[in-house]
Parts: C-alpha cells; sequence; structure tokens
C-alpha cells in the first residue's frame, strides 16, 4: 500500500509537496494537493483485460497518472495550463514479478538520467 500522504519533490521543490489521499475504489487511488496557484493530482490504478491478439491471455495493467493544473490567475497564464504525466506497464500475471515490475523502473531510470526528459521535450528521437 502507498503511503497517504504522498510526497513528490523535484520540480515541486524541497521539501515537495504532501498529496493527501482523497479517495479510494477497489484498485485505484487519488491523492490530491492545492496551493501556491496550482493544484496536484496523483492516479495509481490497476486493471487487467483479456488481450484477443495474444490468444486470450490476462494481461495485468498497472498505471500512475501525475497531473498538475497551474490557474491562470496565479500565473499570468490567459488560462488554466495542465502538465501531465503518466507511465503504463503491463506483463503476464503469472511473469516472474521482480523481473516484470523492472521494464517500468529501467524506463522511468532511463528518463530520469541526465538529459533523456529534456531530448524528449525537445522533440528528440
Amino acid at each position: 500500500m502507498f503511503s497517504d500522504p504522498i510526497n513528490l519533490q523535484g520540480v515541486f521543490g524541497s521539501p515537495g509537496v504532501d498529496l493527501k489521499k482523497i479517495n479510494q475504489d477497489k484498485y485505484s487511488s487519488e491523492y490530491f494537493y492545492r496551493g501556491n496557484g496550482s493544484e496536484i493530482r496523483l492516479f495509481i490504478r490497476h486493471s487487467n483485460y483479456v488481450d484477443k491478439k495474444r490468444n486470450g491471455m490476462k494481461v495485468d495493467r498497472h498505471n500512475i497518472e501525475l497531473v498538475q493544473t497551474l490557474f491562470a490567475s496565479g500565473t499570468g497564464f490567459a488560462q488554466d495550463s495542465i502538465r501531465k504525466c503518466y507511465i503504463v506497464f503491463e506483463v503476464d500475471p503469472n511473469d516472474n514479478q521482480a523481473n516484470s515490475i523492472g521494464i517500468a523502473t529501467t524506463l522511468s531510470a532511463y528518463l530520469a538520467a541526465g538529459t533523456n526528459a529534456t531530448k524528449m521535450g525537445n522533440y528528440e528521437s
């Protein structure tokens, strides 16, 4: 289970912001923070589906989404501005969990390393 609150730093500075859990339904949760002309929402969701392209194999789907809304009144923008990032990973539920989770952590580490996120933001491929 994720902690409550969840502390996010990075672009939000240090000591960061604490997002409090405001909703939990079945296999999903929503965390929220509002202050300094913006609000931040973090969604954590889990689901599964049957993939017809892979002979009806069941697939576990996990995603996390971070959304920051910058309010026009506090930022000088003409309208509210939204920043969003999400990560999805899908795995065979019979796969080795440590290895299947590794694909998400590997990609996240690559994006965070050096200037890789900057390169993406500059349309490099």
